[in-house]
């Protein structure tokens, strides 16, 4: 018997994305972490919020230091230090995100990747008619998000479309985009509300989404001992569980197929479904058989 730990009020953005079912044709071949040219990250989670008022998660932190671990590692590209921005909780602040994604956009040229990893809260203000989407940062305030401290999902669209249109880079995205604590969009379903925007503000690029638009993600200790479902199994089918075809390339079906393969039942009787949008011919990862091995070894 499954033990569900809450349910997480998580919004993840690892920039391998994939958001509600607006399911659109991605043009553009991204290439597997790990190749030519430089790939670089700015992975992001927040499980401990400054303002009491916004719910604290469980392993969003834990899920981002999982993920940059990953990147860093042979089945990830063996990418160096400098190349992954990692921001956990207190660092995680709005002028630090700010500063990492511009670094993203000033650092990448032509033919390069960028990957953005984001787990913790999003919300919209319910204020105007835009009602405009929020990732909340570590120093968020619990509502009236105009007024500082919140991170503009426009913004986030303007820095990636900046740099796919006009800079030539590869981006991949990976969002977890739920919540279910007490924010200021609630009355509006603030989450799913802010999750299908990034679906259509994000359509161009490759995108990996823990759920549906109406779903909330899990996060537990039965899965690596404190993560989201997601992510746990999101790492494994990256690593090399995912290549049905043994040819050692992780491609998007793949990756769709092992998530919903694995995540849907391990989230029942709850209801999340992973979604992948873009083409799913691109691979997304080059397996290490080394880690492979050693990844079926534990996993026995």
């Amino acid at each position: 018997m499954i033990n569900f730990s809450k349910v997480s009020s998580i919004f993840r953005i690892i920039i391998l994305l994939s958001l509600c079912c607006q399911v659109q044709q991605v043009r553009c071949q991204i290439k597997p972490m790990g190749q030519k040219g430089k790939v670089r990250a700015v992975v992001i989670g927040i499980s401990d919020y400054q303002n009491e008022h916004i719910p604290d998660l469980l392993f969003a932190d834990a899920d981002a230091k999982a993920f940059a671990e990953f990147l860093k590692s042979p089945a990830g590209g063996n990418l160096p230090e400098d190349q992954v921005k990692l921001l956990t909780n207190s660092q995680a602040t709005q002028g630090q995100m700010n500063a990492e994604l511009t670094w993203l956009l000033e650092e990448s040229k032509e033919g390069d990747q960028a990957l953005i990893f984001f787990s913790g809260h999003g919300d919209m203000e319910t204020q105007t008619m835009m009602n405009l989407g929020f990732l909340l940062t570590y120093n968020s305030p619990a509502s009236a998000y105009m007024s500082g401290g919140a991170f503009p999902i426009y913004f986030l669209q303007s820095i990636i479309q900046t740099l796919s249109v006009q800079k030539g880079v590869q981006v991949i995205m990976v969002a977890d985009a739920c919540h279910s604590g007490k924010l200021a969009g609630d009355a509006n379903n603030g989450a799913q509300a802010t999750a299908s925007v990034l679906a259509s503000q994000f359509a161009k690029e490759a995108k990996i989404l823990s759920c549906q638009s109406n779903e909330y993600s899990l996060e537990g200790r039965e899965w690596g001992g404190g993560h989201g479902v997601f992510t746990y199994y999101l790492i494994d089918g990256l690593t090399g569980l995912a290549d049905g075809n043994n040819d050692e390339s992780v491609t998007m079906l793949e990756i769709e197929r092992y998530l919903q393969d694995n995540v849907t039942p391990a989230a029942a009787p709850k209801s999340q479904i992973p979604v992948v949008i873009g083409n799913k011919g691109m691979v997304a990862a080059k397996v290490d058989p080394p880690m492979l091995a050693a990844l079926r070894s534990r996993r026995q």
